[in-house]
């Protein structure tokens, strides 16, 4: 999830410089993301040391399996977040401002406060996904534009189909861990309902910036093929709740958003 964060920043820099990319501000902002993205996950693997030990999913993890001590991961998580804010920082401030906030708002809303205490968990923590895109277009700006905001928005919004499918997929674990995800309080009928709207929900909103002539034609084409296929899947699922559909959404909102974005890409180049 890492390259795929990053990549919506170099997409959020590319629809900011319309496709010019400046050598010395895109490769700051490639590496700050880079680092502030790997600040994270050593951050909250840090976290949620014991319950990774608990899920089949992460207990082979660096932590669970003693590659690396609990205090050395601290201290190299914290390390990797100060070098991306200080990296960010020889962009402007804003940008630095940006990732900051998103590592506030993984590290410590999601992780450390919601993750274990609330079913909605996801949802204050997806903020956190949604600002590299908007850092990455305001490393070029220093502004932020509709476009970025947009591009920031539709992840935010992507995060809740692509999470709850796999925690569905995973929902044994998350029992087990007392980790209180949707899927696992509200069953596996209520929760794929839950999943499917989510689904329907992205597919519109992705629709919003088309018809206010943010992006182009190829990014409309897109939104709506890509949205078709990730509808007929959120569907599949509500009918037949099995893990392996679950699994199924979660590889195919991989590719959604990959794609979409993509497709921002090549109309910034092109343009």
């Amino acid at each position: 999830m890492v390259s795929l964060l990053v990549f919506t920043g170099v997409v959020g820099f590319a629809v900011a410089s319309q496709g010019t990319f400046p050598a010395l501000p895109f490769l700051l902002l490639v590496l700050a993301l880079s680092l502030g993205c790997a600040g994270a996950n050593v951050l909250t693997g840090y976290i949620d040391r014991d319950i990774d030990a608990i899920m089949a999913r992460t207990r082979h993890r660096p932590i669970p399996t003693s590659q690396i001590s609990p205090d050395k991961a601290l201290i190299f998580g914290l390390v990797l977040a100060a070098l991306a804010l200080g990296t960010s920082l020889q962009i402007n401030a804003l940008t630095s401002a940006l990732i900051f906030l998103g590592l506030v708002n993984n590290v410590v809303m999601y992780s450390i406060w919601a993750k274990r205490r609330t079913p909605l968990n996801i949802l204050v923590g997806s903020l956190a996904g949604g600002l590299p895109a908007v850092a990455g277009y305001a490393a070029y700006a220093n502004g932020i534009g509709p476009e970025g905001l947009f591009l920031g928005a539709i992840v935010v919004v992507w995060i809740p189909v692509h999470i709850w499918s796999l925690a569905l997929k995973h929902r044994a674990d998350y029992t087990e861990a007392n980790v209180p995800m949707l899927p696992v309080v509200m069953g596996k009928r209520r929760a794929v309902q839950f999943i499917a709207m989510a689904s329907g929900l992205l597919v519109l909103f992705s629709l919003v910036p088309a018809a206010l002539n943010l992006f182009g034609w190829l990014y409309l084409y897109s939104a709506l093929s890509l949205g078709l296929v990730l509808l007929y899947r959120g569907l599949r699922l509500m009918l037949k709740p099995e893990a392996s559909r679950a699994l199924g959404l979660f590889k195919v909102s991989n590719l959604y958003l990959g794609l979409l974005f993509l497709s921002v890409l090549i109309e910034a180049v092109v343009a």
